[in-house]
């Protein structure tokens, strides 16, 4: 919920309705708000973060496939906000992305079998 990578990786999973209300309970994350970045995080491909888990940090996080199509994990960067502008970040993203479909593709996604 909180921090680039791990909703990189929550944004793949397909949770429900209910399992992210489960998440979100007894924490200071509002469900809105979450369900909004799992949805920008699907269209984009990566995920963001400024602040969430360490003050002044910038992440930037891309998920990775396992062969069955399964968000395996994820891979990110962060560093600090003053680095880490709106422009670093989609460069880092687009390395990111790079680097997970380089992942995926040695975890099988992707392959054709047969």
């Amino acid at each position: 919920m909180l921090g680039a990578t791990g909703r990189a990786i929550l944004a793949y999973m397909d949770p429900t309705p209910e399992q992210l209300r489960s998440y979100v309970l007894g924490t200071k994350v509002h469900l809105n708000g979450l369900e909004a970045k799992l949805a920008a995080t699907r269209k984009s491909g990566y995920s963001t973060s400024r602040s969430e888990l360490i003050s002044g940090a910038v992440a930037v996080a891309a998920p990775f496939f396992d062969r069955n199509a399964n968000v395996a994990g994820s891979i990110g960067v962060y560093g600090p906000e003053v680095r880490m502008n709106a422009t670093r970040q989609r460069q880092i993203a687009k390395l990111l992305l790079d680097e997970a479909a380089k992942l995926s593709a040695a975890l099988g996604f992707g392959a054709h079998s047969g």
